[in-house]
């Protein structure tokens, strides 16, 4: 049960923007970029900033941050780099929990 409770405040808690800049996604101001998942050399995937979400239009790949970087972490899991990154990101979104807890406690 406290696994799921923080699964879900991590997945709740991920900012899709943060997690595709920590691949070094590029953005346009539409909210548009090149997939990172297929070759491509026009920007196909959306991320949506309101919405939490991304969804590439050319291979079909979608869903949340944390999602995004489960697709992007998981095939390189082994990597010393790649461990960095999940240990690095796991830090920021802790972080942000800490904060949600903390504000939490302050309307109570």
């Amino acid at each position: 049960m406290f696994v799921n409770n923080v699964f879900e405040q991590i997945k709740q808690s991920s900012d899709i923007i943060q997690v595709a800049e920590h691949f070094n996604i590029k953005m346009n101001r539409n909210g548009f970029a090149c997939c990172p998942f297929h070759k491509e050399k026009t920007a196909s995937m959306s991320i949506d900033r309101n919405r939490q979400i991304y969804k590439c239009f050319g291979c079909g790949k979608g869903g949340d941050g944390f999602r995004f970087f489960m697709d992007k972490f998981v095939p390189y899991r082994n990597t010393k780099s790649h461990i960095t990154s999940l240990l690095e990101l796991i830090s920021i979104l802790y972080q942000r929990i800490e904060r949600i807890t903390i504000d939490f406690q302050r309307v109570k």
